[in-house]
């Protein structure tokens, strides 16, 4: 689901998640202003944005991300009748308006804090980090993202901000900010969190699937993850070899990649070798009753994705 229609895909996800993520923002909003989108229809659809896919490469070999759920956003359903950027900047201006109420901001703040603590599982055990620590990284984290919402809000709304004059300057200081909280060697091992935050939320799902006799254990958490990202990493390399770009798709089992050229079957055909994949990977790291849990959940993402495609594909066809 590339173009306009995962634009607005995306957007509808932000409206109803508030998760933690770095400040790819910026670098959006110059792409959108570079390639503003045409106007399209709103896609009905049951994915869940929990965390921003990894780098996702284009033919140019820049790399394309998609805009962090992390961000504050108004909870307005989008408007097929409205051209969608219109529409985010209507979102911006009422976003703004609710940050200058100190009221309103207090809420968003909360709304915040609660997004960066289920966006983080584990963070305390993963950064080794005491009760006071953990709930100041939070703190900080919930600041940053509302700093990042309000600047993203403002540049959205004003035609003559240039994100990219403004943006490097905020990001400098939030990753400042972290950093002072967490110390150098800590920082790093975030920063690597942070890599793998959608692997981190395929094996949460998994572990709360797993009966008690299938356990998996921390230790083995820990390697699932760094196998997954490795494998999901190497896929994009390939494709950026292969001068082709990728497309995210994601659910509460995961996120499946996938190539955003060519028919609806041929994309299809690119979900199910990602997903062969991983599933190889994983069985590399579970064992058998794990892995039939895994490939369980990977087969119900493709599933759903494949009933996304088509529905795009039937809503081609002339009536």
């Amino acid at each position: 689901m590339s173009g306009p229609r995962n634009w607005v895909l995306l957007l509808a996800a932000c409206a109803v998640t508030f998760a933690a993520t770095s400040i790819y923002l910026w670098r959006e909003l110059a792409e959108e202003r570079a390639h503003p989108p045409a106007v399209a229809a709103t896609l009905p659809a049951p994915t869940r944005i929990v965390s921003p896919p990894a780098n996702v490469f284009s033919p140019t070999g820049k790399s394309k991300v998609a805009r962090p759920p992390g961000t504050a956003s108004s909870a307005l359903p989008p408007d097929p009748d409205v051209d969608p950027t219109e529409y985010q900047r209507q979102q911006s201006r009422q976003l703004l308006e609710q940050l200058a109420n100190p009221a309103a901001r207090a809420r968003l703040l909360a709304q915040a804090r609660v997004g960066v603590r289920n966006a983080y599982p584990w963070i305390a055990e993963r950064l080794k980090l005491g009760p006071e620590e953990y709930d100041k990284l939070i703190e900080t984290l919930a600041l940053k993202n509302l700093a990042a919402s309000e600047a993203f809000a403002r540049c959205t709304a004003d035609p003559a901000c240039d994100p990219s004059e403004q943006g490097p300057a905020l990001d400098v200081a939030q990753h400042q900010a972290i950093a002072e909280v967490l110390g150098p060697e800590r920082m790093a091992l975030f920063e690597t969190y942070q890599q793998t935050m959608n692997e981190r939320e395929t094996v949460l799902n998994l572990r709360g699937r797993l009966p008690d006799q299938a356990f998996l254990s921390t230790e083995q958490s820990e390697s699932l993850i760094t196998a997954l990202a490795n494998e999901s990493w190497q896929m994009q390399q390939d494709a950026q070899l292969a001068g082709q770009s990728l497309a995210g798709y994601g659910m509460s089992g995961g996120w499946i990649y996938y190539a955003d050229q060519g028919t609806t079957e041929q994309q299809i055909r690119s979900a199910e070798t990602y997903v062969d994949r991983m599933i190889a990977r994983a069985a590399l790291v579970l064992n058998p009753e794990q892995l039939r849990y895994f490939t369980q959940m990977q087969q119900d993402l493709l599933a759903n994705l494949r009933g996304q495609l088509e529905q795009v594909e039937s809503e081609k066809q002339p009536r």
